[in-house]
């Protein structure tokens, strides 16, 4: 997907994307509980170059099925257990710190399993969806914090509706806009969360350095 991407990109002229935009130009995908309007475009083309080149940083966490956190806190645990190594005096300890720097790079490499991670989805919705109130045509970190923050909630309700829009679907095909494949989603995110968390928790030694700590109390 990130391929084709790019190469839609490629083909895409850069006056034509940069070409001024308003909502007027998109089409209308949805209301919000809250009575906000909401737009999109119909081909992954038609993308500005301002979120266009975000998108696509945001589909190389969704093709390493990786979110942004999870990668920071693969990295700074890898960080830790590294700079651990020249205060080991024994063996032991030394070769217990590279064990587990290597299954933390695994963790990067060996995710295939893993849906899109729903960081990384509603990133790109919030991307690729606009408010009625901001321009297509530029980036507003505030405007898309606040989006995110509402797809969620939408989501929490059950109500599906910002799936349906068509650049959504294109990126997803599996998609089908219904509550039905939105519970799929969301108890997949569960069970990814879940599953992270417990192998990140067991290759960090969380529980025995806590156990250590309780017996020496």
């Amino acid at each position: 997907m990130l391929n084709f991407i790019r190469k839609l990109a490629a083909k895409q002229l850069i006056s034509e994307r940069n070409k001024p935009q308003s909502v007027k130009d998109l089409d209308f995908v949805f209301v919000d509980s809250d009575g906000n309007r909401y737009y999109s475009w119909q081909d992954l083309t038609q993308i500005p170059l301002v979120r266009n080149v975000k998108l696509l940083t945001f589909l190389e966490f969704d093709a390493a099925k990786i979110a942004p956190k999870s990668l920071r806190n693969i990295a700074e645990n890898i960080a830790k257990f590294n700079l651990d190594i020249p205060n080991q005096s024994e063996q032991k300890k030394r070769v217990e710190a590279h064990s587990k720097i290597a299954h933390l790079c695994s963790e990067l490499l060996f995710r295939e399993e893993y849906v899109t991670p729903e960081e990384t989805f509603y990133n790109i919705a919030a991307l690729i969806i606009v408010r009625e109130d901001e321009s297509p045509d530029t980036f507003n970190q505030r405007t898309f914090d606040q989006k995110m923050g509402v797809f969620r909630a939408e989501a929490a309700k059950g109500n599906s509706f910002f799936l349906k829009s068509p650049v959504m679907i294109k990126l997803w095909p599996w998609l089908t806009g219904t509550e039905e494949s939105l519970s799929m989603l969301s108890k997949a995110w569960i069970f990814d969360q879940r599953k992270e968390m417990e192998r990140i928790k067991i290759i960090s030694d969380h529980e025995q350095q806590k156990q250590s700590a309780t017996n020496s109390k």
